[in-house]
């Protein structure tokens, strides 16, 4: 089931590419604007959630422990929904993301807009550097752990495109001391255009959102 905000997150979304795609003359950008300021007011009048309220929601969407479900090699994945880098109801999102779960780690298309870009044309090289995290951070929904990013290195090759879907994979590559590692790469039209090594410290549970202290 779509999540209530997907479509505006959405509209949103492409809101923010065609800022850069386009030129505006005075007056549409008068419209826009005013557009936007009521959509805003809007957004304003919802309620407030709190963070334990967020929290909560991430929990039940991510960890099955906390009811999410289990993941199969060749289920889809649904992204926690305000994720900035998959989730369908934050309009920061990539233009497209699909997850699928593979064995003990997860495959990704992803098409970047360009609102993301750095140079024009080439995804920014942090917003690169976001979806890793994203997409390494999934496995953990196939390996039956949870962690925090504690470290993140990325090799650069080619230019990662925007308007085009990239392929991701990512994979569970072993654990030692309470750490557990995940290799990725990146490739455009068959030709990898970067590679990712991530070191996530595991947590359970009943200690998710404390503030991590590990040197």
């Amino acid at each position: 089931m779509a999540h209530p905000h997907s479509e505006l997150a959405s509209a949103l979304h492409r809101a923010a590419d065609l800022l850069i795609e386009r030129e505006l003359s005075d007056a549409d950008r008068s419209e826009a604007l005013t557009h936007i300021e009521h959509a805003v007011s809007a957004l304003e009048r919802g309620a407030a959630r709190s963070e334990q309220e967020r929290i909560d929601a991430f929990l039940s969407q991510m960890i099955p422990d906390a009811g999410a479900p289990t993941i199969s090699p060749g289920d889809s994945l649904d992204g926690f929904a305000a994720s900035p880098y998959s989730g369908e109801a934050n309009a920061l999102r990539p233009t497209s993301v699909s997850y699928t779960a593979i064995e003990r780690g997860v495959r990704a298309t992803i098409t970047m807009g360009y609102a993301l870009e750095g140079r024009p044309g080439r995804a920014h090289g942090g917003a690169t550097a976001a979806v890793f995290d994203d997409v390494m951070g999934a496995v953990q929904r196939t390996i039956d752990r949870s962690g925090y990013t504690r470290r993140l290195t990325i090799d650069y090759y080619k230019p990662l495109p925007v308007d085009s879907p990239v392929e991701f994979t990512a994979t569970f590559a072993g654990e030692d001391k309470g750490r557990f590692t995940v290799e990725a790469t990146a490739k455009h039209d068959g030709v990898l255009v970067a590679a990712a090594t991530g070191i996530f410290t595991q947590v359970s549970l009943e200690t998710f959102g404390a503030v991590a202290t590990d040197n």
